[in-house]
C-alpha cells in the first residue's frame, strides 16, 4: 500500500486527505512544517509527497529542489497551491504535478485521485528504508576499535 506524506500548515487539507486515505488505497502521514517533514522522511520515504507551497517562505523551485535532494527520483513531489505561476514555477523546475487548492473539496479528491495512480504502478515494490542513525559521532564510529597498539608500516 502507498504511503502519502502531507506537509501543509492547513486544517482543511489534513481532514481532506484524512478522509481520502480513510477510502482509499494509501497511508498518510502528516507534518505541518518542512523541518518535521523531513524527519518523517528520514523516518520512512513516502512513495507521494505533497506539499504546500509558500511554507517556511520558499517559493515552489526552492521547496522542490529542497525535497528532491531529500528523496530518491521514484518519490513524486506534488506542490499544492493556489496562484497558476507558482504552479508553472515549479513545473519549469522539473515538477510533474501541481494540486490547485482554489478547487472544491470534491474537485480536489478527484484531482488528488487522478495523481496517485499515474505516478507509481498499483504494485510499486517498497522503496528502501532509510539508513538508521548511529548513536554514535562520525569520530567514534571511525576511531572505535579494539583497544590495540596501532600499527604504523615503517
Amino acid at each position: 500500500m502507498p504511503t502519502v506524506l502531507l506537509i501543509t500548515e492547513q486544517e482543511g487539507l489534513r481532514l481532506l486527505f484524512t478522509r481520502l486515505g480513510q477510502t482509499g488505497p494509501f497511508r498518510l502521514r502528516v507534518a505541518p512544517t518542512l523541518a518535521q517533514g523531513e524527519e518523517e522522511i528520514s523516518v520512512r520515504l513516502p512513495h507521494y509527497l505533497f506539499v504546500e507551497a509558500g511554507l517556511a517562505g520558499l517559493s515552489g523551485a526552492v521547496t522542490l529542489r529542497y525535497l528532491r535532494g531529500l528523496l530518491p527520483e521514484e518519490v513524486e513531489v506534488i506542490l499544492m497551491t493556489q496562484e497558476a505561476s507558482v504552479s508553472e514555477e515549479f513545473r519549469k523546475a522539473g515538477g510533474l504535478f501541481s494540486l490547485d487548492l482554489s478547487l472544491d473539496d470534491e474537485a480536489l479528491q478527484r484531482s488528488i485521485s487522478d495523481i496517485l495512480p499515474r505516478s507509481v504502478p498499483q504494485q510499486a515494490p517498497p522503496l528502501p528504508e532509510p539508513f538508521p542513525s548511529s548513536e554514535k559521532t562520525a569520530r567514534e564510529l571511525l576511531f572505535a576499535g579494539p583497544a590495540e597498539a596501532p600499527y604504523y608500516p615503517g
